[in-house]
Parts: structure tokens; C-alpha cells; sequence
């Protein structure tokens, strides 16, 4: 926001001194004292936003990813206002990887132009030694909030860390393979980060 701030100020200045017989010297002097004053705070703003916002971190997980091309392991560190940032390799520990198979079903909704998705009576819920296991009322939901999202799903999975629940969603969509993060929480699925071509294998919470 304070970017475009800032190029709207910039943009202002220049056609000002391009239609600069337009204004009394006076008026100019007074607009560019306001011009930069605001443009000086938005750059401020710019800033702050960066070191006390994006880049802070305290509040963050550590995510180990794999390169769907490349098969190459990459480590983050992902803070919970959706920005990441090169972690050094971790181990990480108490992963249960929950596979939701045949569990979705895209459709075009002609009446909102949008691609949805329902729910299959297939669905089979796998642990993370690909054998079929129980549901419950915790697994149950997050498919459900997954069935609501948006675009095709290509795969689905849950990673229990401990006792908090991450979910990965692959979409199909063109030019690109975003894999969406989210963490499931108050009942919600909340989005943490979207991964390019890079599957999410591996979580580390904080200590």
C-alpha cells in the first residue's frame, strides 16, 4: 500500500513540475513541502512495515519442502503473516502424515464462475504408512473446510505435528503448482504460505 503511495507521490511531483506555470511559486512551494513531507512518511512507513511486520519471525514454523522437479529439499522458516525465509537443515521429529485419497471432486459453477469442489463418497483417509485408518471428528472437519476451497485439487494431506494439524493442498492451476499451507485451527483452516512447485514434507514447531 505505502509503495503505491509513494509512486502516486512521485507521479504527482513530476507532473507538477511538468505544468509548472500553471501554479504561483507559492502554491508550488506548498505543494512540494506537502508532497514530500507525505512521501518521506510513506517511505518510513515502507520500513517499518518490512522489519517490524514481514520480517518478524516470533511467531513462525519450520518447514522442510521438496522440489516436485528437482526432488531437491529445501528448509524455511515461515512466520504466521504469510512471508518465509531460508532456514539451515533441521531435523524434524513427530510427523504423522494423514493422505486424503479420492476425497475431492472439482466442478465449474457456472452461476459464479468459479472452480469448486465436493466432497467423494470415495474418500479414504491413509496414515503415513499408506494403510487405511480411522477417522474422527478433528479429520472429519479439516476434509470438509478442504472440500470448500477453491480451484481443482490435485492431492490433499494433513502433517500432525504433536497435537496441532497442518495442511497441505496441491491445486491445479495454470503456469504454476502452488502448494498452499495452512494450519488448522479454531475450526478454521488458517493459510500460512504458498510453496511454487515444492511439496511440503516436514514441520518443526518452535520450541
Amino acid at each position: 500500500m505505502a509503495i503505491v503511495v509513494s509512486t502516486l507521490l512521485l507521479f504527482t511531483i513530476l507532473i507538477l513540475f511538468l505544468t509548472k506555470k500553471i501554479f504561483s511559486k507559492k502554491v508550488k512551494k506548498r505543494i512540494y513541502i506537502t508532497c514530500g513531507i507525505l512521501l518521506l512518511l510513506s517511505i518510513i512507513y515502507d520500513i517499518g512495515y518490512f522489519f517490524l511486520y514481514t520480517n518478524n519471525f516470533k511467531n513462525s514454523i519450520y518447514v522442510v519442502t521438496k522440489n516436485t522437479s528437482k526432488n531437491t529439499l529445501s528448509y524455511y522458516e515461515v512466520n504466521d503473516r504469510k512471508y518465509e525465509r531460508k532456514a539451515n537443515k533441521f531435523e524434524y521429529e513427530n510427523n504423522e502424515t494423514i493422505t486424503f485419497q479420492n476425497c475431492f471432486e472439482s466442478y465449474i459453477d457456472r452461476n459464479k464462475n468459479k472452480v469448486l469442489n465436493k466432497r467423494m463418497e470415495e474418500c479414504k483417509i491413509l496414515d503415513s504408512n499408506n494403510s487405511e485408518m480411522e477417522s474422527d471428528e478433528t479429520i472429519e472437519n479439516i476434509i470438509n473446510l478442504i472440500s470448500d476451497l477453491e480451484h481443482d485439487i490435485m492431492k490433499a494431506k494433513a502433517i500432525k505435528v504433536e497435537e496441532n494439524y497442518y495442511v497441505v493442498v496441491a491445486l491445479n492451476v495454470n503456469l504454476w503448482s502452488p502448494y498452499d499451507l495452512y494450519k488448522y485451527e479454531n475450526n478454521k483452516l488458517r493459510k500460512l504460505y504458498t510453496f511454487d512447485d515444492e511439496d511440503i514434507i516436514g514441520i518443526k514447531e518452535r520450541d
